[in-house]
Order: C-alpha cells, then sequence, then structure tokens
C-alpha cells in the first residue's frame, strides 16, 4: 500500500501540471518518496466511489463551472 498522503490539483491544460512538476522536482528534499501521476478528466470520471460518497467541494465545483474561453 502506497498512501502516506494523497495531494490533487486540477490543472487547465498539460503544460500548467509540467510546469508544477519540474517545480516540485527543484524542491523536492533529497530524501522521501514523491510521486506524481497525471490522468485525464476522462480517467479521472471513471474513478469508483467504493465508500463514502461525492465531497461539498466536488458537489459545488463541478464541470458546468468552468467557463470555456
Amino acid at each position: 500500500m502506497l498512501q502516506y498522503s494523497v495531494y490533487t490539483k486540477i490543472y487547465g491544460n498539460r503544460d500548467a501540471a509540467d510546469l508544477d512538476r519540474s517545480t516540485i522536482k527543484r524542491i523536492a528534499p533529497e530524501k522521501g518518496n514523491i510521486r506524481i501521476m497525471i490522468v485525464t478528466e476522462k480517467q479521472f470520471s471513471k474513478m469508483e466511489i467504493i465508500i463514502g460518497g461525492i465531497s461539498n467541494q466536488e458537489k459545488i465545483l463541478t464541470e458546468e463551472s468552468f467557463i470555456v474561453l
């Protein structure tokens, strides 16, 4: 099992995600364990909730909340 702490962040595009990944690599401590996994919106939408439910944040921040420019 890998879970110690899990953090998520949503990016508008791949370039923004790559920029943050570069920053994390630059400032990461020499020891420890940091892993990054990038998934598409389509992959994320197929996530299955086994226990619990949709968080309040997920209820508020749906795809409809974003404006496409």
